[in-house]
């Protein structure tokens, strides 16, 4: 009895594990963007199936790099991060930095001769020497 508990617990986790699988597979799709345009006054985010995500206004924004999941805005002094839906993930000082860029799951910004790594949370991964 206890054999055929054990195997039956066993496959509802499998099953479980592979329902969660699914999911985030689909999941997956709803959060790589694709393309972020600047169109008149507004942002629009495009998912990876080109379908419009979201949007949001363009007044005092520029976007400067876009990542898989996430896209990195200037406005003012600052460096802001949005998701998919145009959430606010991050922010930092842009004193004295400029954006070169954002892949995959970071982006890069030069301060002087030295070239800083964040991550979607502004958090700082690493630093090296500009070339």
């Amino acid at each position: 009895m206890k054999t055929i508990t054990l195997i039956l617990a066993c496959a509802l986790t499998l099953s479980l594990a592979a329902k969660q699988n699914n999911n985030m597979v689909s999941n997956s799709d709803e959060t790589i963007i694709s393309d972020v345009q600047i169109v008149g006054s507004w942002i629009y985010v495009y998912d990876a199936k080109g379908k419009k995500a979201s949007s949001m206004s363009a007044a005092n924004r520029k976007v400067v790099g876009i990542a898989s999941d996430f896209f990195v805005v200037v406005s003012g002094s600052w460096i802001y991060t949005y998701d998919i839906k145009c959430k606010r993930i991050a922010s930092m000082s842009a004193s004295n930095l400029e954006v070169k860029g954002a892949a995959g799951n970071s982006f890069t910004v030069k301060s002087g001769s030295w070239i800083h790594t964040y991550d979607r949370k502004c958090k700082k991964i690493a630093t090296r020497a500009d070339r």
